[in-house]
């Protein structure tokens, strides 16, 4: 038998397909330690696969240069180091109607007026995304299109010192969650569309964990008018194409924000607020949040788009360490939730006379 034939024999050993095996004998990956010797993203460059078969391949080639007994030992650490399909914010009412936290492999959107906490809520996502496993978080990098220029560093060290003081008295985590977030600041959609289109190799080399865009709605106001309908449509429509596909060929949430604008009822004459961008942009995301304030200036968060959560609105408040479940002037206990079904399909946020 060739060398040739015993190195396929130990591919075929490994358990991998004989279509993959082929391309693996195209560009002489026939011996494990080979294959093993690449990054993730040069094989996903090589074999022109998608990344969860490069990361099956890896996988299945590690186990098979180890004994049997080591892979006995090694399957519950696998188990518990398997990615998390969600990433959990911390907020434990959220987290419990979303099964976890913002779901991966889907577009989240956060919409409020202006001051109500969605930059502080990506924050704190964004520093929940690059934290360890053992803390809960991806223990990854962020993508951050800021086209408002309202990320604030200081404010992002002092979420991390308050929230996670423990973890983050050192300066060299802090540091680190720092340089992990890469901010992409622009007004032109032009340019998040590039990027986007250029963006597979950064989230492979760099395992992004995390993409967030703020904000879509400030960046649609100031580049189009409403006479560009059409054109905003249809940006509009392939920033949610790319943003979706990234989100679900590698499995990690993305989180937009959004504004506000008031709308007319033609038979009450009155007006309320509703999320920007109209129908077509609401029906491109999976999820929809809203920060929103009700009566008294109580402020609450409304699920109001969710394919497992019913509609629901609980209050919330911004203080030190980000933002924070529950009414600040009533003592913690049980958070009252409220069903709130009229949110759904009006997108109504909150009526107002003019």
């Amino acid at each position: 038998m060739s060398k040739g034939q015993v190195s396929t024999r130990k591919l075929v050993k490994a358990g991998l397909s004989d279509e993959i095996i082929q391309k693996l004998v195209q560009h002489k990956l026939t011996d494990y330690a080979d294959i093993l010797s690449l990054t993730t993203f040069e094989l996903y460059t090589k074999l022109q696969v998608d990344i969860f078969t490069v990361r099956e391949i890896i996988k299945k080639v590690s186990h098979a240069t180890v004994s049997p007994l080591q892979n006995l030992n090694t399957l519950w650490e696998i188990q518990k180091n398997k990615d998390y399909e969600y990433l959990p914010t911390t907020l434990s009412t959220l987290d419990q109607y979303l099964m976890g936290g913002i779901p991966a492999a889907s577009v989240t959107e956060l919409v409020s007026q202006s001051g109500m906490g969605k930059t502080q809520f990506c924050l704190m996502l964004s520093l929940l995304a690059t934290l360890p496993k053992s803390l809960k978080g991806l223990d990854g990098s962020v993508i951050y299109y800021d086209t408002e220029g309202s990320f604030n560093v200081e404010r992002l060290v002092q979420i991390a010192r308050t929230k996670f003081s423990d973890y983050y008295q050192s300066e060299e985590h802090r540091n680190q969650s720092i340089s992990r977030i890469q901010i992409v600041r622009t007004t032109k959609s032009s340019e998040i569309v590039a990027s986007l289109e250029k963006l597979e190799g950064v989230i492979i080399e760099n395992n992004v964990k995390l993409i967030i865009l703020d904000s879509v709605g400030s960046m649609a106001r100031n580049e189009f008018s409403s006479e560009n309908f059409i054109e905003r449509s249809n940006v509009l429509v392939k920033l949610a194409s790319l943003l979706k596909s990234h989100s679900e060929r590698f499995r990690i949430p993305v989180m937009v924000t959004n504004q506000v604008m008031e709308k007319m009822d033609p038979f009450s004459k009155k007006s309320h607020i509703t999320p920007a961008l109209g129908p077509v942009w609401a029906h491109s995301v999976n999820n929809r949040l809203i920060l929103e304030t009700s009566y008294g200036n109580k402020r609450k968060i409304t699920i109001a788009k969710s394919p497992i959560s019913p509609v629901v609105s609980f209050p919330y408040h911004i203080r030190e360490d980000g933002i924070a479940v529950g009414d600040p002037d009533v003592p913690q206990s049980d958070v009252e939730v409220e069903l709130n079904p009229d949110n759904y399909w009006n997108q109504q946020i909150f009526a107002q006379s003019v």
